[in-house]
């Protein structure tokens, strides 16, 4: 909440410095544009000073990594209210204006979904299966691909025309092979895993009594894969959506020089 009022503040003196300059016939885009410049470049030092793990935690203009964090979020939102004083809110003019002006609102536009993710994710992700690295997921998901074989095989071997090869093949065969149901991961939908389940429990009046354990175990064997592409599909998100954001910012920084260059060269 505190940072909210602070932002408020910050960006209604942001409007009514803007009013005066304007008054007093001062050039305020300019003056904008070089606090904007100046609020980007901080911005993508966040991004630089990750990458520097050897310097200390506390050597972040003597705060930690979250107070860096929280100044970084601040200062990208308040960004928009700059951005729109040095432009007057209209709309771009030439292939250098809207180059930047795409780059600018594709950077921030993509900062506020990043930090919408980190908000909802991490909540998201201690609510199914147990916690697991992102570079493991495969090697996990093909230990569950293996022992759904066997279980397959040795019902196979028993009973020749087992009801589990059959559901295996129809129904399970696809699902193990890799990731699946990933946009249905993201936006909450659980059902495929509950088609899958019935389709197990389907398959049950088939069975006889020694293979119910067999099915008992491939039911675990879903859940468990259906939870590692949960956490692939939520994790991916997070760190994909990086890929759009640090290129973007890469192209504002270059073409905001490129302006500013242009904008002393002619004026």
């Amino acid at each position: 909440m505190g940072w909210i009022l602070v932002g408020l503040l910050v960006a209604t003196a942001l409007g009514i410095t803007n009013h005066i300059l304007t008054a007093s016939h001062v050039r305020t885009p300019y003056y904008f544009g070089w606090l904007l410049l100046v609020m980007v470049v901080f911005l993508a030092a966040f991004g630089v000073r990750k990458k520097l793990t050897f310097l200390p935690p506390t050597l972040i203009f003597g705060g930690n990594a979250a107070t860096w964090l929280r100044f970084h979020i601040f200062i990208g939102l308040l960004s928009a209210v700059v951005f729109g004083h040095h432009t007057g809110l209209r709309l771009p003019t030439g292939f250098v204006e809207t180059t930047l002006a795409a780059l600018f609102l594709g950077t921030f536009l993509s900062g506020v979904t990043g930090l919408i993710l980190s908000r909802v994710i991490p909540a998201r992700l201690t609510s199914r299966g147990e916690e697991v690295l992102f570079e493991r997921i495969p090697m996990f998901r093909s230990r569950l691909r293996t022992e759904v074989e066997e279980l397959v095989a040795a019902a196979a071997e028993k009973s020749g025309d087992s009801a589990l090869v059959e559901f295996y093949e129809t129904h399970l065969k696809e699902f193990f092979s890799g990731p699946k149901h990933i946009l249905e991961h993201l936006i909450a939908n659980k059902r495929p895993r509950r088609r899958l389940l019935q389709h197990a429990q389907n398959c049950r009046r088939f069975l006889n009594e020694p293979e119910h354990a067999q099915l008992d175990r491939i039911t675990q064997l879903i859940q468990m894969k259906d939870d590692l592409d949960f956490h692939l599909a939520l994790q991916g998100a997070l760190k994909m959506w990086l890929f759009v954001h640090l290129p973007l910012t890469c192209g504002l920084l270059i073409v905001a020089v490129f302006h500013l260059l242009l904008v002393h060269a002619f004026t």
